[in-house]
């Protein structure tokens, strides 16, 4: 009796992206290189809380702190990563939108793993005391991706005068 075997390429399946990010907001610091966000700025990890001063901010207006902030924002596989369709990443207090990033589109630059990697800077205006910022990336979920669970993360970021 002859017995015939099917090997399926795996390599070949098609997979759904992921994309995610370092959980960390960098405060701070200044807009440019991949390698230099974080240079000069304080950074907050998901889940914990960072104090914010006024001396911290780059502008004070209408009772808000002006702060520079920036995230580490990655995709893979390495395959897809470049070709992502471009979307959103926003920045809520609550439920009120206060950063609206359109357009996210990777630029091809690569981590260890083999994925892309971006650098995304932006400005976020708090008001003094104790707020509660969310990160949500890909927040009109355009992208068909592997695992949503990681795309959004909370921050506790308190800014004193």
């Amino acid at each position: 009796m002859l017995s015939l075997t099917m090997l399926r390429d795996v390599a070949a399946a098609p997979t759904k992206p992921d994309i995610s990010c370092r959980p960390v907001l960098y405060f701070g610091g200044k807009p440019g290189k991949l390698e230099d966000m974080n240079k000069g700025s304080r950074g907050v990890g998901a889940g914990q809380k960072i104090i914010l001063t006024s001396s911290d901010s780059v502008l004070q207006s209408n009772g808000k702190y002006a702060f520079n902030v920036g995230y580490y924002l990655f995709a893979k596989p390495d395959k897809q990563a470049p070709s992502l369709p471009k979307f959103t990443n926003r920045l809520f207090i609550g439920n009120k939108e206060i950063v609206n990033q359109h357009s996210v589109k990777f630029s091809g630059k690569r981590n260890a793993g083999g994925g892309a990697i971006e650098a995304i800077h932006t400005q976020v205006y708090l008001p003094k005391g104790e707020n509660v910022v969310v990160l949500s990336l890909d927040d009109d979920k355009l992208i068909d991706e592997s695992n949503k669970e990681n795309n959004t993360h909370s921050f506790t970021v308190v800014v004193k005068p």
